[in-house]
């Protein structure tokens, strides 16, 4: 039996033809395996489908790849976002250090990676030893990842998810996923979920299992969301406030956010930005501004003018604000009877105006989390 006639086999049972393959391929040579992996993605997983480049425009703030691609990893590095990624790896005993932020786009590859070729299970006997590690928490999924799964009112969205599969039900169990408030899946024709699997996921997770084509689905849910926040490429004009003190603050933030914001369509100005040649009006500003991001400071909330115009963008229903440095006093008066908070950023232990603008750490810190919120 040579290589071809092993790889015309059953092509349903990717694990039992990987097992017969490897056995025939790799027997004397197991790091030839690693460079086969690296060379099926180098000429196979470059090139992104356009399912994902639409997942891509929709701001999950969770992904967990259920396949060892990393086709969605790729679609939002295209975008120019900001995120972070992790995979889980079941021939390491020790758990992984993950640390996130509420706001940042985490993608988790519970089954490996690609781009890891250890981290993957490739024959049955593999399979059922990740699987058991998963649920057996060696190692054991980080406290980080669950967090994303835990808690009330999320929404989850199934995409190619194979309910039929029993090893999914444990991986359910090990995520702590509750009963959501809204979960569905499109059912696409050529893919029917068995009814035990139906009833099994609708008791306990809510399951709404809806009759329509995967792509036709996710293509609306993007029109609609466009409809209402505007295309995910779309142009913002990004207001960034400062007292004169903080000028060399404001150009080094400007200069990391282009670099960590490349590929999005931001435009930045400031109070003493000119436009079309006219006097400065914060009417006029207000009226173009997207995004509002004030360096606060003592200096900065010193100044009424800059007050009022803290409270002008918070009260602005269709500005989205975001503060640096909220930890005083006087703003928790001046915000204390708004309903409608701005976004926070984790604070620095001294206000931004006390660091350096070559500190290119402290600006990409702040520029890569100012680029999450803005999906």
């Amino acid at each position: 039996m040579n290589e071809n006639e092993i790889l015309n086999g059953d092509e349903d049972d990717f694990h039992f033809r990987a097992n017969q393959f490897r056995s025939l391929r790799y027997t004397n040579n197991p790091n030839r395996f690693d460079d086969d992996i690296n060379e099926f993605v180098k000429h196979r997983l470059n090139s992104v489908p356009d399912l994902y480049k639409l997942l891509a425009k929709l701001p999950f703030k969770t992904i967990c790849n259920l396949v060892p691609d990393f086709f969605l990893e790729t679609a939002l590095y295209n975008t120019g976002r900001f995120f972070e990624k992790e995979h889980y790896d079941f021939k390491v005993q020790t758990e992984r250090t993950v640390s996130l932020e509420n706001e940042t786009q985490f993608i988790y590859n519970i089954y490996g990676t690609y781009k890891h070729p250890e981290s993957i299970a490739v024959t049955h006997k593999e399979h059922l030893e990740q699987v058991r590690n998963i649920v057996s928490d060696v190692p054991k999924i980080p406290n980080a990842v669950i967090n994303r799964f835990t808690g009330t009112g999320k929404t989850f969205l199934f995409i190619g998810f194979d309910f039929n599969a029993w090893h999914h039900r444990l991986i359910m169990e090990s995520l702590k996923i509750k009963k959501p408030e809204i979960a569905y899946f499109p059912e696409s024709g050529h893919y029917q979920v068995a009814v035990v699997a139906k009833d099994f996921y609708a008791g306990n997770y809510g399951m709404t299992f809806l009759p329509i084509d995967t792509d036709a689905f996710i293509k609306e849910i993007v029109d609609k969301y466009e409809d209402l926040f505007g295309k995910a490429d779309r142009n913002l004009n990004i207001f960034i406030d400062y007292s004169d003190q903080e000028e060399k603050q404001y150009l080094a933030l400007i200069r990391n956010m282009k670099i960590a914001c490349n590929g999005r369509n931001f435009t930045y100005f400031s109070k003493n930005d000119g436009f079309g040649g006219s006097v400065f009006n914060i009417d006029d500003i207000f009226a173009m501004t997207d995004v509002y991001i004030p360096l606060l400071s003592v200096d900065f909330l010193s100044e009424e003018s800059n007050n009022n115009r803290v409270k002008q963008a918070v009260g602005n229903t269709k500005i989205k604000t975001i503060l640096i440095n909220a930890k005083f006093v006087a703003l928790e008066r001046l915000l204390n009877n708004f309903t409608k908070m701005p976004s926070i950023l984790p604070s620095l232990k001294t206000p931004l105006s006390t660091y350096s603008e070559s500190d290119n750490k402290v600006y990409d810190q702040i520029s890569n989390k100012i680029n999450s919120i803005l999906i």
